[in-house]
């Protein structure tokens, strides 16, 4: 199957549609951003030690956001230990 030609009505729609796929791709992926950031900042509190601005940085989230957060600790806490039993 050959490409249409540039600048064709088959070759415009084409674009059109890669440029709003694109669009959504990038929107979905920045809407990750903050979520991310949140979390980061939640492993990093927790990591040093500063309880209270841990516990400030979870009430400040959802509660979709706070299931994925707990199920990802607790995947990293189970993977951490069995690499952990795998050095002993």
């Amino acid at each position: 199957m050959s490409a249409p030609q540039f600048g064709s009505p088959e070759w415009q729609q084409q674009f059109q549609e890669g440029i709003e796929r694109a669009s959504r791709q990038l929107g979905e992926a920045l809407n990750q951003v903050p979520r991310t950031l949140a979390a980061q900042g939640a492993v990093g509190w927790a990591y040093s030690g500063d309880l209270d601005q841990l516990r400030a940085g979870l009430a400040s989230m959802k509660p979709e956001q706070l299931r994925e957060l707990s199920t990802a600790a607790a995947a990293l806490a189970s993977l951490a230990d069995v690499e952990l039993a795998s050095r002993t």
